[in-house]
């Protein structure tokens, strides 16, 4: 059960992850023609559900597996549209998976890597049985002390290859 829950979250975190890209830089159409143009729209800047929600603290789901997903979701001028796009990426992945075995932890890291040791302890604290994210080296590495203090995985976002280690996997491209 809790394999197929990480698998679930790792392609759903991968998925958020490039959906909040703007470009997917080496990326290139095969034809020298140029690409169309999709229409788009705005990101959206409250959960899915409609509601306004605390920064961190929140849980998408109501399942025995616990997974952590610590995110940017403020930063130093506001809230952060990476974050929230993300989040809401994660809570797409689990109602489209229909999955009642998940409860996802949202945690905001406030950018920081004292917001991001928090983010770890607070999840850690809830019973987290894996970390999912943050997006920043700096943020990963302190999550990653506090994750294998407590012997959990950790799955970070960051293309800072260094802060990977024993315990702490890293989902990297460039953009």
């Amino acid at each position: 059960m809790l394999r197929s829950s990480f698998r679930l979250m790792s392609a759903a975190s991968f998925a958020a992850l490039l959906s909040g890209c703007g470009q997917l830089g080496s990326l290139s159409p095969v034809s020298p023609e140029p690409p169309l143009a999709a229409p788009t729209s705005p990101v959206l800047q409250t959960p899915l559900g409609g509601q306004p929600q605390a920064a961190s603290g929140a849980t998408i789901g109501t399942g025995p597996v616990r997974i952590a997903l610590i995110l940017p979701l403020t930063g130093p001028t506001g809230p952060s549209n990476v974050g929230q796009s993300l989040r809401n990426a994660a809570e797409l992945g689990l109602i489209e998976s229909q999955s009642a075995d998940v409860t996802i932890l949202v945690k905001d890291d406030r950018s920081t890597p004292e917001g991001a040791r928090e983010a770890a302890r607070e999840a850690l604290g809830e019973g987290a049985e894996i970390i999912l994210g943050p997006l920043f080296g700096g943020n990963l590495r302190e999550v990653g002390q506090m994750a294998r203090a407590a012997k959990r995985p950790v799955i970070g976002f960051s293309t800072d290859t260094s802060a990977a280690g024993p315990g702490v996997y890293e989902l990297s491209f460039l953009v």
